[in-house]
This record gives C-alpha cells, sequence and structure tokens, in this order.
C-alpha cells in the first residue's frame, strides 16, 4: 500500500517514487481517500523497470535554467544536450534519436518563437517518444504544452510527456530576481521535479501535466499581444558608456545573433527572443532596459557559467 498527497495522482498510468529510486508504474489500482485526505493505492497489476533509448535533450536558456535541466536529464538518461540557437544555425536540423527531449522556459504564457521554430523545423523521422520540460518563474497557466500538442499533431507526431517545473524568474526587465534564499528553495524543489521528468521519460510514460482553462484565455491574448511587439523589443536595450569594455560577451550570449558591436558598443537589431541573456549575463552591468533595471539584481542558474551559455560555438 502507497499513500501519496492529493496532488501527486493525476490520472491512471502515473509513476510513484519509492526511497529506492526505483518506480513502480501501475496501468490500474484500487485508488481511495483516508480521514486525512491522503490517496491510498495499492497496485493490482505489474511492477517493472522500462528502460529507455539514448535521447537527445534540446534546450533554450537565457539564464541557465533550462540548459541546467536538460544536463540532468540528460545525465540521468544517457543522453547528450544540444542549443536549439545553434542547431537553428545550421542547414539542417534532427534528430537521430528516438527519443526527443526539450527544455525551454514559458514566455508570457506559451512557447518563446525559437522554441516553435525548433519545433517546426527538426526532422522527426526517427522519433518515437517526445517529452518536454518547461520552466516558468511563477505565472500561473500557461499554453506552452498545448502548443507543442498542436505543433507535434500538425506533423504526424504527438508530445508523450510534458511537465512544468518552477524555477527563480529572470525576467529583469519587468521585476527583480528573487532573493537568494527564495533562489535556492526554488532550485532544490527544481531538482526534485526533474527525477519525475527522468523516470516518467525512461519509462516513455505518456503523461502531459494539465493546463488551467480560465488562465489559459487570458494567456492566449497576452501571447498574441506579446507576438505582436517582441521582435522590436530589442529598441529598448540601452548602453552604459562608462560601464562598456566592449568585451563582446553579450554578442556571444545572443541566440539570434542580432547584437554587434560598433564603435566597441552593443548594437542590437530587430528580432529579439527577449530571453534576457545579454542584459544578465553582462560582467560589468553595462546594458539596461528602461530606467528601472540599473537597481535589479542579475540572476543567472549558479551551475552555469557564461561560457556554457554561449551559442556561437567557441569555447564550449
Amino acid at each position: 500500500m502507497v499513500r501519496l498527497c492529493r496532488k501527486s495522482l493525476k490520472r491512471r498510468g502515473r509513476l510513484f517514487f519509492d526511497d529506492s529510486a526505483t518506480f513502480l508504474l501501475w496501468t490500474s489500482a484500487e485508488i481511495g481517500y483516508n480521514h486525512k485526505g491522503c490517496i491510498s493505492v495499492r497496485p493490482v497489476t505489474r511492477t517493472g523497470r522500462k528502460e529507455v533509448n539514448e535521447l537527445n535533450w534540446y534546450y533554450f536558456s537565457g539564464t541557465g535554467n533550462s540548459l541546467h535541466l536538460a544536463r540532468q536529464l540528460a545525465a540521468s538518461l544517457g543522453g547528450r544536450t544540444f542549443s536549439m540557437a545553434e542547431e537553428l544555425r545550421k542547414n539542417t536540423v534532427s534528430c537521430e534519436t528516438e527519443v526527443l527531449g526539450l527544455a525551454f522556459p514559458l514566455y508570457y504564457g506559451g512557447l518563446p518563437e525559437m522554441v516553435e521554430r525548433f519545433a517546426r523545423t527538426v526532422d522527426l523521422s526517427k522519433v518515437r517518444y517526445v517529452v518536454a520540460v518547461v520552466t516558468k518563474g511563477g505565472s500561473p497557466g500557461g499554453l506552452a504544452l498545448e502548443q507543442l500538442r498542436r505543433i507535434f499533431k500538425s506533423r504526424g507526431k504527438q508530445l508523450n510527456a510534458g511537465f512544468y517545473i518552477l524555477m527563480p524568474a529572470n525576467y529583469i526587465a519587468l521585476y527583480d530576481a528573487p532573493s537568494e534564499e527564495r533562489q535556492q528553495k526554488l532550485l532544490r524543489r527544481g531538482e526534485a521535479k526533474v527525477q519525475e521528468v527522468a523516470v516518467a521519460a525512461r519509462a516513455k510514460l505518456d503523461y502531459c501535466e494539465k493546463e488551467a482553462l480560465l488562465p489559459g484565455l487570458l494567456w492566449r491574448i497576452i501571447y498574441r499581444f506579446w507576438r505582436i511587439r517582441r521582435p522590436k523589443k530589442s529598441r529598448l536595450f540601452r548602453v552604459d558608456s562608462s560601464r562598456c569594455v566592449s568585451c563582446g560577451v553579450c554578442v556571444r550570449l545572443c541566440p539570434s545573433g542580432i547584437i554587434s558591436l560598433q564603435e566597441g558598443e552593443p548594437v542590437w537589431k530587430d528580432g529579439c527572443q527577449e530571453c534576457m541573456a545579454c542584459i544578465q549575463g553582462c560582467p560589468h552591468q553595462a546594458i539596461q532596459r528602461g530606467t528601472k533595471t540599473e537597481s535589479r539584481r542579475r540572476y543567472r542558474h549558479p551551475l552555469v557559467t557564461l561560457e556554457d551559455l554561449f551559442v556561437d560555438g567557441r569555447d564550449r
């Protein structure tokens, strides 16, 4: 008999953990609630371990959250990690494994433009199972998994598994980064959630977290408005000439490749992804956006370096 909190059981066929890091995969069970509101589950079929073939994890990351999760999952499942930004700069984008993993942040409730483009472009001829991990900074609801489902369905595939993981927020254009204490708490929770994703991918479980209906309707409006304005958001960035040392870090961090140095200072073209990599990663905090970012804390995942986030293929 296994007791779980009410939130732990989403549907039949969910994976449950034990202390030895093995898992039980139940196709049916006797389910009931006790007086404390916990779910009691008595498995009535089988237990087992089902190893997955090698997989590739493709990530899109501005400050390292999604990159770190992709690395963890690749290490746990025996796969490799690839930058979506770098892959999209090639003539062809292909996944050579049967399992395709995606890790990326939630942008205004939906998919980053580059992630959508990758999902529509990548060669899926060898892919049999797709799992996605969406990092978010606390926004309720979201559309990203539904958007991915529609894209893959239009290409004759399906999104088999999808998860949201709460991580430290990094959208410095609107708010400050969480305190150090809050960051550590979120990172610990993220580590625990990664284990759930790893087990689901290993077992090739068909399971996607549900996205709330009412927040979803609101996010559709917000997301469409953002998509229209996004390409020109790069015009909001500015440079503090007294701090800029022409190091070129921002150029190497930009996934869209729209930043160049002119007369020793960065200049942005249209086409910004709004990943905040340039402003968060500037070693001298010489990049600002609007009038409020100068006093706000910068954020990068503590286990990810600037070099890890470079998308020019050098010094990786």
